[in-house]
């Protein structure tokens, strides 16, 4: 922009020599576009910024929609052996959408795959087992003896499909944990070769909201921060975004060999887990 002043100015003084302008009306002109330029920026960056800010609550506000933390704490007397999923009817908030019944036992162990094609709401159903606003009807039954509002949080850990990650260093994104603890996470998750390849380790910066990485990186790495919460219940919704279907069947066998005992809750549109999932649930 400044040097587009500058031909402007280089023009009025020679047009005001040729021409026999008066300089300093050629100088009153020239300051003149320069305040009708400044305006214009301003006005359109200004629509610019409001539109950036506009989206931005956008966004937070579809977040919120779609749930973001149990809205009251439940405890359970017991660790889980069995969850017991019965006429379960969710909704999208806010619209006419609504899906099931559901019905579904599962027990400690089990790898159960809720399969669909895209568009059924098996991302509505997840919902509703953590987010009470999307839960209609039904019954969530701990152990045959607590029933539950929502599943409890940390005994069951939610990988929704969208991963959000902090804006930092990889350690700073498993905050709390020992080097140790985080590296077996990351092998588990078929992350060790990436990790070894990082200049700077675990302190490698991953940019704002992990930026750097790809979606199936980001879908592992979130994996790995909830196995690290030691969870009874695995939640996952759509397991193979950003990852090939081998990578995800292995990468959900290796959970299950070095966490005896931990259940898995899937929803997928991929037949191809009916192969390796103990329980296929269609709807």
């Amino acid at each position: 922009a400044g040097l587009r002043f500058s031909y402007v100015a280089t023009f009025l003084l020679w047009h005001s020599g040729r021409q026999e302008m008066d300089a300093h009306l050629a100088i009153g002109i020239f300051f003149g576009i320069m305040a009708q330029a400044e305006l214009a920026e301003m006005l359109f960056y200004g629509k610019s910024e409001k539109s950036a800010v506009e989206q931005q609550i956008h966004d937070i506000q579809s977040i919120i929609r779609e749930g973001t933390t149990p809205q009251e704490p439940v405890a359970v007397s017991t660790p889980l052996e069995q969850l017991k999923i019965t006429d379960l009817e969710a909704v999208i908030p806010g619209t006419p959408v609504r899906v099931g019944p559901l019905s579904l036992d599962i027990a400690r162990g089990e790898w159960v795959a809720l399969y669909g094609e895209t568009g059924k709401g098996k991302t509505t159903l997840l919902n509703s087992l953590f987010y009470p606003e999307y839960r209609k009807a039904g019954r969530l039954t701990w152990n045959g003896t607590d029933e539950l509002r929502h599943l409890p949080v940390p005994e069951a850990i939610y990988v929704t499909q969208k991963a959000y990650l902090l804006t930092g260093t990889l350690r700073e994104n498993f905050e709390g944990y020992a080097d140790q603890e985080i590296d077996r996470a990351l092998e588990t998750v078929d992350l060790a070769s990436w990790r070894a390849s990082l200049p700077e380790g675990l302190g490698s910066w991953l940019g704002e909201n992990g930026e750097i990485l790809s979606g199936g990186q980001r879908k592992k790495l979130l994996l790995a921060q909830a196995l690290l919460k030691k969870p009874q219940l695995l939640v996952v919704d759509e397991p193979t975004a950003g990852i090939s279907m081998e990578n995800a069947i292995a990468i959900f066998q290796n959970i299950q060999a070095q966490h005896p005992g931990i259940t898995i809750l899937m929803a997928t549109h991929l037949k191809e887990f009916e192969k390796v999932a103990h329980k296929v649930v269609k709807i």
